[in-house]
């Protein structure tokens, strides 16, 4: 059987994801660049609140305690971010997410394999679509986002090796 949609597309990239009692790391900080780039457009509404709930409860790791502390770091960075669009222009507002993506979000995805950092990728893309309106704000910060992962990734490779030489 072929799935279609958000939720069977989710379904499908949590499916085996039960047991623990805390989030991975890489789970939780997708979480919360999720909520994130949610509120950029100014406005979280209760179908995305829903959906985060949702997808998070198909994490493995997920209980009350590891949600409560989820949503309790996701809501100041979102909150943060809320706010800001409010007073910050496109291109500072983009920056300001970025910046509160860095730390957690791109620290880890950057030692992901490229299937999981594309997964990632299109988990975030169909959570700012899940109010129905992918915004140009919202495609803008997961654009600059992406660029940032494949840049400290090539910055970090790099470092690794210093003798690697490019091709093409």
């Amino acid at each position: 059987m072929k799935m279609n949609g958000v939720f069977a597309q989710m379904k499908e990239f949590f499916a085996g994801l039960a047991g623990k009692d805390k989030f991975e790391k890489a789970d939780f900080f997708l979480l919360k660049t999720a909520l994130m780039l949610a509120a950029v457009d100014g406005e979280v509404g209760d179908d995305e609140v829903a959906r985060f709930r949702e997808f998070a409860a198909k994490c493995r790791g997920y209980s009350g305690e590891s949600f409560d502390e989820l949503w309790e770091n996701a809501l100041r960075s979102a909150g943060y971010l809320l706010l800001q669009s409010r007073f910050l222009e496109r291109d500072e507002l983009v920056a300001a997410f970025v910046r509160e993506a860095e730390a957690d979000f791109v620290a880890e995805a950057v030692q992901e394999t490229s299937g999981e950092r594309a997964r990632a990728f299109r988990f975030l893309e169909q959570m700012a679509k899940a109010d129905g309106e992918y915004s140009e704000i919202e495609r803008a910060c997961l654009e600059s986002l992406m660029q940032t992962v494949k840049s400290v990734r090539e910055q970090t490779i790099a470092a690794r090796y210093p003798h690697a030489t490019r091709f093409g």
